[in-house]
């Protein structure tokens, strides 16, 4: 038998001795990199009223720590986000009290086709939530802006909606479109420039039911405009849901106010008048007592909480205080006459359904700090976890969910069992609650430390 390896590899040899040391070795090419997928581009907007915020995910994998996926609040959206195209599933689960989820709208398959922009909306109430897919070209002409128009108000009836130069006479105008709840109208490009929403009843262009004021439309712009319900405090049925590109944001009504009230906590305060810029908003509050909420109009104000009849005598100025148009806020007068100081909260009073929203303020000063504890009527405390512990003088808790039913709330010394505060309290579903802690009213003989009551604990 032959013995060629010898022979080829004495071969192989001599070839390597005989090269070039200059010449350049040959290389093997990389093998071609795949293409990219094709990819669609995706926009969430939450638009149930009385469902609880959500996450949103796709293909059965739940979005990342940080992801504009989670905890998506009513009215709100995403910015522009890239998916491969194809076959796709979308879920939305809601977060409800105790910390769990529920959902809303279970696995539902979608088809996305490449260079497509796609809007997806949570439509409807919490008892009828659907997903709803809006599918256009994922470009802009150059030099013009783009809007597409949602009707997802299921609290509000079928409309025309006028999109027009600022001021122009509605009644010599044609609506762009005329909607019932969950139509839409195709896009439409107009050029940038200054415009006007108006909607009106079907057919009565002189029953306005929201005015958007002047708002400017910019090269390059692609909106989706989704009018929902109204829950700010506009008298306005809607407001409007922007997506562009870069999150959600919101236009009110042009005459939206902002809201406010007073809370009189101060125990040797005597009865007060709350001011602003020199005006009277509220006149002879006493202690332990809260105002109903007022409207006014939104900017900048300096209030001021001084006796009765007594302009001149400032005992809390909040010069400066900002009231933003559709926001309600609650002014706590705190602490004794000597030290007396103010709290300002904004209020988030949307009603959500399956839950109870609470929120509690430690406004008594003589009680140190707490732990405070909602429990089952008659559970041993001693054997319960307080939801909100070592709470300091000043405290605001922000609202809570919970679920709906009786309790007892127990406020007691921080890491003690000595209670300072005991009720029982009823919770109803969509319910929205505020307590404000306070000190014995020294006007009553034997008084001991209470609560302030506010919104749906008050009938």
């Amino acid at each position: 038998m032959k013995k060629l390896f010898p022979v080829a590899l004495m071969a192989a040899f001599m070839g390597l001795i005989g090269c070039d040391s200059s010449s350049t070795p040959a290389t093997i090419p990389d093998a071609p990199s795949p293409p990219p997928p094709p990819t669609s581009t995706v926009q969430v907007l939450h638009a149930v009223p009385d469902g609880p915020a959500v996450n949103v995910s796709f293909n059965g994998f739940a979005p990342p720590a940080g992801s504009e996926l989670l905890a998506i609040d009513y009215k709100g959206g995403t910015s522009a986000f890239t998916v491969n195209s194809g076959d796709v599933t979308v879920q939305v689960d809601g977060l409800v009290a105790g910390g769990t989820t529920t959902t809303l709208i279970p696995s539902t398959p979608a088809t996305l086709a490449e260079g497509m922009l796609y809007h997806i909306v949570a439509i409807g109430d919490a008892a009828t939530v659907a997903p709803l897919v809006l599918a256009q070209s994922g470009t802009v002409t150059a030099g013009a802006a783009r809007a597409r128009i949602l009707h997802a108000a299921p609290g509000a009836p079928a409309v025309d909606i006028f999109v027009t130069a600022p001021a122009a006479d509605l009644t010599a105008s044609m609506p762009i479109a005329s909607l019932a709840f969950g139509e839409d109208a195709p896009p439409v490009e107009v050029a940038p420039g200054d415009y006007q929403i108006r909607v009106t009843l079907v057919g009565m262009p002189t029953m306005e039911v929201f005015d958007s004021g002047a708002i400017t439309l910019n090269d390059g712009d692609d909106l989706l405009v989704a009018a929902v319900d109204n829950t700010t405090t506009s008298l306005a049925p809607i407001t409007l849901a922007v997506l562009d590109g870069t999150g959600a944001s919101e236009i009110l009504d042009v005459a939206t106010p902002a809201n406010v009230r007073v809370v009189h906590a101060s125990p040797d305060a005597g009865l007060v008048d709350v001011l602003a810029d020199g005006g009277e908003l509220f006149t002879d509050l006493a202690y332990p007592t809260a105002s109903m909420f007022m409207s006014v109009d939104a900017g900048t104000y300096d209030i001021a909480v001084t006796p009765a009849d007594d302009p001149a005598t400032v005992a809390i100025d909040l010069a400066g205080t900002t009231l933003n148009a559709g926001e309600s806020y609650t002014v706590i007068a705190l602490d004794v006459l000597a030290t007396i100081t103010a709290l300002v909260s904004s209020d988030d009073l949307r009603p959500v359904a399956g839950e109870s929203k609470v929120r509690l303020v430690h406004g008594a000063p003589a009680a140190g700090d707490v732990d405070i504890y909602l429990t089952a009527v008659g559970a041993d405390i001693s054997m319960e976890t307080p939801i909100a512990a070592g709470v300091p003088f000043q405290a605001d808790t922000g609202f809570g969910s919970f679920a709906s039913g009786m309790y007892d709330l127990t406020i007691t010394e921080t890491g003690t069992t000595n209670v300072a505060i005991a009720a029982t309290i009823t919770l109803a579903e969509g319910g929205v609650y505020t307590a404000v802690a306070r000190d014995p009213d020294p006007a009553v003989m034997m008084d001991t430390f209470g609560l302030i009551l506010m919104d749906d604990f008050v009938p």
